[in-house]
């Protein structure tokens, strides 16, 4: 069984913009399970999709579990 992040992402139930999201964090986050601190802005450019699109995706993965969302301090 290969544990590779985006392995696991494309395992996932699921659909449309939110597994491509949920696809560019696993890449992100890279074979060592690093956590991950990807700006809005960051997916949008990656998923080549609108911040609006990446917000919507991120809280329906948040919703789901997948995703936690951490606020960083002294961060935009």
């Amino acid at each position: 069984m290969n544990d590779h992040p985006a392995t696991l992402a494309w395992e996932q139930n699921v659909r449309g913009i939110a597994k491509l999201v949920l696809l560019a964090i696993a890449d992100h986050s890279g074979a060592n399970w690093s956590v991950v601190f990807s700006s809005q802005q960051y997916l949008a450019k990656k998923c080549g999709i609108s911040r609006s699109s990446v917000v919507r995706a991120l809280e329906e993965l948040i919703g789901l579990g997948l995703v936690v969302k951490e606020n960083r301090p002294n961060s935009s």
